[in-house]
């Protein structure tokens, strides 16, 4: 069975299904889901992931957006921590998309530019930052939604073309940390048990480490790398439910500690 690499930050949601405000869970089908296959990957869409999160009710997503720290990002990190930045920059934009805030919006389109040109693919995702800040100044959220999913892919396949596949990988390695961060926050805030199994992915945290450690030592430098090495190896045994089938509250505030301290490092950076 290949494991499940969630294409992007927040597309996380759909390895298990979350209790809407009434009446019972809603389950997600997979197979429903439209999905890229990358190497016997499933890479369900976010698009569709987002739709599909329309249904489980209202969550506080405001409160898990970067805000205006966005303004002051520095781009003098390294390339690896560039692509990590960029990453979960566009995953809080798809937070962003969720809270309905076209601000928040504006400045994540805005930021991606930046950082896409730091990292030499700034032509590849300029149409597409260009409709996601028209849309958001309409509050066109189905599209903005559509061109970040696809903003990610041009930002993957330049990459790719540039033969940087690491950092195509550390692209979405920054988006899950932020992804899993707000998941963790926003069931933090009134925990119930049944809701906590969303995050049980040890697979996929298994996936990503794999990947992380199989890139050259010396992308992987300095005090943010150290951080998101600490994280994944603390995470793995996290993310995943007990003979219960939840994740208890405790387990749940190491989880969220691990990815902010992670998103704080990249933020300070």
């Amino acid at each position: 069975m290949s494991r499940a690499l969630w294409h992007f930050a927040l597309s996380l949601f759909l390895a298990f299904s979350l209790s809407a405000e009434e009446g019972p869970p809603l389950q997600l089908n997979l197979d429903e889901l439209p999905a890229d296959l990358v190497e016997e990957v499933v890479v369900p869409l976010p698009d569709e992931v987002f739709r599909s999160l329309d249904k489980l009710g209202k969550q506080n997503w405001h409160s898990q957006l970067i805000g205006k720290r966005l303004e002051d990002l520095s781009l003098v990190q390294s390339r690896g921590e560039t692509a990590l930045l960029l990453g979960m920059v566009v995953a809080n934009g798809f937070v962003a998309v969720q809270a309905k805030d076209s601000e928040e919006v504006h400045l994540t389109g805005q930021q991606v530019l930046r950082l896409a040109e730091v990292l030499g693919v700034k032509e590849s995702v300029l149409p597409h930052c260009q409709i996601i800040l028209e849309s958001a100044r309409n509050e066109g959220w189905d599209e903005v939604r559509r061109e970040l999913d696809r903003a990610q892919k041009s930002v993957r396949d330049s990459m790719k073309e540039l033969r940087d596949e690491n950092l195509a990988q550390l692209v979405s390695l920054g988006g899950w940390i932020k992804g899993t961060q707000a998941v963790a926050g926003l069931l933090l805030q009134e925990y119930q048990a049944d809701d906590s199994e969303i995050l049980n992915q040890p697979e996929l945290c298994e996936y990503l480490s794999d990947t992380f450690y199989a890139m050259p030592p010396d992308l992987r430098q300095g005090e943010v790398f150290g951080k998101v090495e600490q994280g994944l190896e603390v995470l793995q045994p996290l993310l995943r439910t007990n003979a219960d089938g939840v994740i208890e509250e405790a387990s749940l505030e190491i989880i969220q500690s691990e990815t902010t301290n992670v998103v704080e490092s990249l933020l300070k950076s």
